[in-house]
This record gives structure tokens, C-alpha cells and sequence, in this order.
């Protein structure tokens, strides 16, 4: 069932449209029955739905009425401010309505036209369709936003208050093309033509912006068949060396699926069997499904200098579990920690839009973890644009917290990848075929490092690098339920243990 062009979005709460009502009340005039019906009018004639509103004797309750309904309608309130401004042209109480109004509706980013055509385009998208490309464009789901994803006038008109920034196109145009890239080529070159016209309208000189959009679109839904098992391995306070499981499944950046969680902290190497089981019945689950299935472990300093990749799993014929799937680390401390979040966030669009442009100039290479090397990474990599991704060509040494070391400096500095070597000789010989890989594409880092275990497996004396590359690859775009604000970093309850 495609989504609904013609449905209204939700009223403002009661409080925000009575402070609105009280700032119009100031006018004085306005109490007046004649002067509230010319305005009522005026509006009608633009928005004739309106005509349909009950109307009061009451003042205060009136313009409750007419403000309720104009709330209904996407540019409604902005009308009522052009009416009150013609009418009241210079009067001093005018900015106050105004300051409420621009804090309630945000200035359009799109011409009437533009908005009705778009509507017609995305009209024949599902609601599943929808809701997806909003959390690919705001990175918030549709219920997190109390939106009905059937609802495209809904849809567009928040994407369209969102703020934009200087440097890259509105998250509306994420959203379309995310759209876009699910329709049919019959509807989807339309939206593009579309979103070529509007992004010259509003400033932006050609096509370029688009296309970088387009192709981070792409490396995006490439992903479309890849499933992931997140685990948390988050320290028991109270228990030297042990950890709190947790472990969910995820296909794409679809909601999570918890699959296990308990309240009995483990040993980090109990940890990681758990998680190869899981794993494995992932794997079984999604057959048919799958073309991928993938590794993440979110670990705290402590842990990132294991060599977790090469833990021995699997009793009939024992293998390194990073020999088994791609398995890369992610930062407990770094999601714990939403202050870090925005540079991160900056990098990982950076790296997205420059997928296969970057080539070894997004790599940030330093030798030394001295601290003012690590002052240097940290603010080479806070610059906007590249470098992007940091290569430590020195072992990072063993620490239990964050401190005065490269690593640290990429979680500060927003490196969203960063790429070691546990053994110093042959730090150089994965600094080659990282360098490699990127000129084939940033975004398939972690598939290079699966790949040079597999190799180093079969032959260790080819590729050395393989039984000692760590990689840290952190996907903004997919920031765990948990980590973002509503949820617990308390001890956990049990979900499931087995």
C-alpha cells in the first residue's frame, strides 16, 4: 500500500499553540471578532480546508480554533504571520509571534511548487520504504520521531525544519535519494532530475553535490544483504577481568533484535566463545537471506590490544574466530560518550560521500604514540575533510583506560576507522595493503582485513600482517539502541542466557 500525499501532520501540543495564541492576543485589535474573521479569510482563501473550522465568541478560544487547525497545514502558520504582518506593519509585539512561530514551524527549505511535485514522487513509495530512508536521513527511527511513516507530507515537512549545514546538502535530499535508490528507474529518475533543479535553486553551483550524495547512497545499499551480530563486552566494576555480556542481531540498520544478555559478568575469552555460538545459530538463521554476516565487538580500551581475532573457536576444527566472518572492534568508550559523538559523526559522512574518490589521501599514517604526535593526530583529524582515517604504524600499547596514545587521539579526534598492527615487523607490510585498499574504496577496509586473515591462514609466510592486523570500524550510521541516551549503561538484567 503505497504511502498516503494527502494526510495532515499532528497539532503542536496545547501548551505551545496557547503561548501562540497569547502573543497574537497582545495585538489588541485581534480580540476583536471583525478583525479575527478578516484574518480567518484571508487564510481560507489559501488553505480552504480551513473553512471547516468550528469558531468560538471567546477570543482566547477562537484563536485556540483557528490556530489549532492552521496547525494542521504545512505553511498555514507561516500565512497567519504574512496576514499579521501586513496588518500590523511595525508594531513591536510583531517579533515575539514571529520568534514563536519560527520556533514551531521553521522556515521552509522548499517553493510550494517543489513541495507538491515531490509529494506526487515519492507517492508511489511504501511506508517500509519511507521509514527506512528517514532513519538513513535524520538517523532517528520514525517512532522515535512520533511520525506514521505512511505519512509523506509528514515525512517532508520535518525533514524540511531540519538545520542544514554549510558544506552538504540538506538531510532532505538524504531521505529522497534513499527513496530513489528503492523505486523503480521509472520513478527514480524523476526524483533525481528533481533533486538536481532544487539543489541549484538553493545555492549549489552543478550536479556535484548530488552525485556524491548518489554514490554514498549506493555504497550504502550495498549493504543491503549484510546481517550483523553487535556484542558489548562492558566491564564489571566490582570484578577484575570480567565482563557483561550483551549481543543483538541486526540486518542493515533495521531495528535490533536482542539475542542475549545477562547479569553474570564473564571472562572477555568466555565472552568471546558465547559470541561465536550466537554467531553461528545467526548464520543458520538467516541462510537464504544473508550474503553477509558480520563480527562487531564493542570493547573498552582494555581489550582493544587482544588479539581477539585470532581466539581459537569452534572444538571440531579450532580456527581463529576472525578467520569465520569479518569481525571488527568498535568503542565502548567512545559510544559511551555522546560528546564524541559530532567529529565522529563529520568522518564517517566523509568517508561515505569519498568512498572511492579519497584513495590514500583520507589515511592519517603516525609512527610514534608519543603525546605530541598524538596532539597532531588529533587535531589533523578534527579538521574538516580528509584525513579521516588513522593507521597507527606503531604498536598500540596495552592500557585499561584512555590515555596519552594514538588511539585515544582517534576517538577524540573522530577517526571513525583506525588500522594497527599488534607486531611492529610487519606494521609496514599492513600499512601497504591498507593503503591499497583504500584506493580501492575506504569503505571495504573491513572486508581487506578479513580477507588478509583468510590469506595469512593459508599462507602465514605471504601475508605475515594477517595474524596481527586490529581495526577499530566504528559505523556511525548504525549507533546501538542503547547508546543513544534512552537506554541503560547500568548493570543489565537478564534477556536471555544460554
Amino acid at each position: 500500500m503505497a504511502a498516503n500525499v494527502t494526510s495532515q501532520r499532528p497539532a503542536f501540543p496545547f501548551r505551545v499553540r496557547q503561548q501562540l495564541c497569547d502573543a497574537i492576543l497582545d495585538l489588541s485589535p485581534m480580540r476583536s471578532q471583525d478583525r479575527r474573521d478578516h484574518v480567518f479569510d484571508q487564510l481560507a482563501a489559501d488553505f480552504p480546508g480551513l473553512r471547516s473550522t468550528r469558531r468560538g465568541e471567546d477570543p482566547a478560544m477562537d484563536l485556540m480554533q483557528l490556530v489549532s487547525a492552521a496547525c494542521e497545514y504545512p505553511g498555514a502558520l507561516r500565512a497567519i504571520l504574512d496576514i499579521l504582518t501586513f496588518l500590523f506593519k511595525g508594531d513591536p509585539r510583531l517579533p515575539r509571534i514571529k520568534g514563536v512561530i519560527d520556533m514551531l514551524d521553521p522556515e521552509r527549505l522548499l517553493e510550494e511548487p517543489e513541495r507538491r511535485h515531490l509529494l506526487e514522487l515519492l507517492s508511489p513509495a511504501e511506508p517500509a520504504t519511507l521509514a527506512r530512508a528517514f532513519h538513513y536521513g535524520t538517523g532517528t527511527t520514525v517512532n522515535e520521531a512520533a511520525l506514521d511513516p505512511g505519512d509523506i507530507v509528514a515525512l517532508v515537512g520535518h525533514l524540511e525544519g531540519l538545520p542544514g549545514r554549510r558544506d552538504r546538502l540538506p538531510a532532505l535530499f538524504d531521505f529522497i535519494d534513499h527513496v530513489a535508490h528503492r523505486l523503480p528507474r521509472s520513478s527514480r529518475v524523476p526524483l533525481h532530475e528533481w533533486m538536481d533543479d532544487v539543489s541549484i535553486r538553493i545555492g549549489y553551483k552543478d550536479r556535484s553535490a548530488v552525485d556524491r550524495l548518489c554514490h554514498a547512497t549506493d555504497n550504502r545499499l550495498a549493504s543491503s544483504g549484510r546481517f550483523y551480530l553487535v556484542a558489548e563486552l562492558r566491564p564489571d566494576q566490582l570484578r577484575e577481568d570480567r565482563f557483561f555480556l550483551a549481543a543483538w542481531r541486526q540486518h542493515e540498520d533495521e531495528a535490533e533484535e536482542p539475542l542475549y544478555q545477562s547479569d553474570q559478568s564473564v571472562r572477555w575469552d568466555e565472552a568471546i566463545t558465547i559470541t561465536h555460538d550466537l554467531m553461528h545459530r545467526m548464520a543458520a538463521d538467516t541462510q537464504g537471506t544473508a550474503e553477509e554476516q558480520v563480527l562487531e565487538l564493542i570493547v573498552p580500551r582494555s581489550l582493544v590490544t587482544h588479539p581477539i581475532d585470532q581466539w581459537q573457536v569452534d572444538l571440531l576444527l579450532p580456527a581463529a574466530i576472525g578467520t569465520n566472518y569479518p569481525l571488527v572492534l568498535r568503542s565502548f568508550d567512545r559510544l559511551a560518550d555522546r560528546a564524541l559523538h559530532g567529529p565522529w559523526a563529520r568522518n564517517w559522512r566523509w568517508i561515505k560521500e569519498n568512498d572511492r574518490s579519497a584513495g590514500v589521501g583520507a589515511l592519517l599514517e603516525i609512527e610514534s604514540h608519543d603525546l605530541q604526535e598524538a596532539h597532531r593526530s588529533r587535531a589533523a583529524l578534527l579538521r574538516d575533510g580528509p584525513p579521516a582515517i588513522l593507521f597507527m604504524l606503531a604498536a598500540l600499547p596495552a592500557g585499561d583506560t584512555l590515555g596519552t596514545d594514538l588511539y585515544t587521539a582517534g576517538i577524540r579526534g573522530g577517526a571513525p576507522v583506525m588500522v594497527w598492527s599488534r607486531n611492529d615487523d610487519v606494521a609496514e607490510d599492513l600499512a601497504t595493503r591498507v593503503r591499497a585498499a583504500c584506493i580501492e574504496g575506504l569503505l571495504t577496509l573491513r572486508d581487506h582485513i578479513f580477507q588478509l586473515r583468510l590469506t595469512a591462514l593459508e599462507d602465514k609466510d605471504s601475508a605475515p600482517a594477517g595474524f596481527h592486523a586490529s581495526i577499530v570500524f566504528d559505523d556511525f550510521d548504525r549507533i546501538p539502541e542503547r547508546f543513544r541516551g534512552r537506554s541503560r549503561l547500568h548493570s543489565p538484567s537478564t534477556v536471555e542466557a544460554q
